[in-house]
């Protein structure tokens, strides 16, 4: 999921740990909705209200609830760390979040139908 979304539903993290219940989670971090940003200056009214903060460590979470939190930066580093998560059955009812940083100005690669790419400004109020 994305950043974004992770904000919306980050507390179904004690939800699945209450009941047992494994989950690896990966967000697709760009430090925003839409596209993100690459640092925030100035003060925090200042920020535009798609942008979120770049130095979240949203894989903190997993370990609020006794889980384990990664941080990938690199693909080599996503690798590993999926190897780490799947290479063991005893990790089946863990929870495990997987901070992947990705390129704040990176956009969707083209779809079929062009609704789907299209990037619609957010109206200011």
């Amino acid at each position: 999921m994305g950043d974004s979304a992770f904000g919306f539903s980050a507390m179904e993290c004690e939800t699945l740990t209450r009941y047992k219940l494994g989950a690896t989670i990966f967000i697709i971090n760009n430090n925003g909705i839409y596209s993100g940003t690459e640092a925030l200056e100035g003060e925090p009214t200042s920020y535009g209200v798609t942008h979120l903060n770049p130095e979240a460590q949203y894989q903190e979470i997993a370990r609020a609830f006794g889980g384990k939190g990664f941080e990938a930066k690199t693909r080599e580093e996503l690798d590993s760390i999926c190897k780490e998560i799947f290479s063991t059955a005893e990790n089946k009812n863990k929870l495990f979040i997987v901070n992947v940083r990705i390129q704040p100005s990176s956009s969707k690669k083209p779809q079929q139908d062009s609704w789907l790419t299209r990037k619609d400004p957010i109206p200011k109020i």
